[in-house]
């Protein structure tokens, strides 16, 4: 299970996208950006070092569309889950 984010990394809108293996706990991939094509670099980079990317089953993520299109287009055998601080979020903007 990997999981996948981005985070600011100075003021403004300079972002990276971020990939984690969840059960080990450690960073797998870290670049430039927060659209689709994050997932395929991770991907291309994933392969380059001998991963294999059909045992990838589960990816937790944001509600990004773009994600969501990155993992159906380059991790076809990835479920995806929401991170439940935005299912939560999400919630309780609906409860107000």
């Amino acid at each position: 299970m990997v999981g996948s984010d981005e985070t600011s990394i100075k003021k403004g809108h300079n972002y990276v996208a971020v990939v984690h293996d969840l059960a080990a706990k450690r960073l797998l991939f870290v670049t430039p950006g927060r659209d689709h094509e994050t997932v395929a670099a991770f991907k291309r980079e994933l392969v380059a070092h001998g991963g294999v990317t059909d045992e990838i089953k589960h990816v937790c993520m944001d509600m990004s569309a773009a994600y969501a299109k990155g993992v159906a287009a380059s991790l076809p055998n990835a479920q995806i889950s929401y991170d439940s601080f935005y299912v939560v979020a999400l919630a309780n903007n609906a409860m107000d």
